[in-house]
């Protein structure tokens, strides 16, 4: 029977351990890859309307309007934007807009939240330098400033 006990006793403490282990490593990987999609999140730079049009003068920017065709009609768009709806971003991205990895992408929506998942997705593309237009067009229309319809 001692002997029994003894290996019932093993058996169970190594299991746990195991267990413990398992968990502890589990626990570890998801604390990484929580990590990971902050550092992404925190990497997409929500800016204002004017710092939108200072960086538009720039050379290497690109505006990318990722809105419905629908809302560009309805609504209309910034002049010398490319229309890239958000849900086919990854498609339709080469051949719309095919930019350098280092180029200055602003995105914009409606409102801003469309644009800002946009830019997380094109940040996980490899491009380093975008930025979501706060309030979206609806914030560039209350500043008075053009659009195209």
């Amino acid at each position: 029977m001692s002997i029994y006990f003894k290996l019932l006793s093993i058996f169970i403490f190594l299991s746990v351990t195991a267990c413990t282990q398992t968990e502890n490593k589990q626990n570890n990987a998801t604390e990484e890859s929580n990590a990971q999609v902050e550092k992404t999140k925190a990497e997409v730079k929500e800016i204002t309307v004017s710092e939108f049009q200072k960086l538009m003068q720039n050379d290497k920017a690109v505006v990318v309007d990722v809105r419905e065709p629908m809302e560009l009609a309805e609504i209309g768009f910034i002049e010398n934007s490319i229309n890239v709806p958000a849900y086919k971003l990854a498609s339709l991205w080469k051949e719309k807009v095919n930019a350098d990895k280092d180029a200055i992408i602003l995105t914009y929506c409606l409102s801003g939240y469309r644009s800002g998942v946009a830019a997380e997705e094109l940040i996980e593309m490899g491009y380093t330098n975008v930025y979501s237009l706060r309030g979206g067009i609806g914030a560039w229309i209350n500043s008075n400033l053009p659009v195209v319809k």
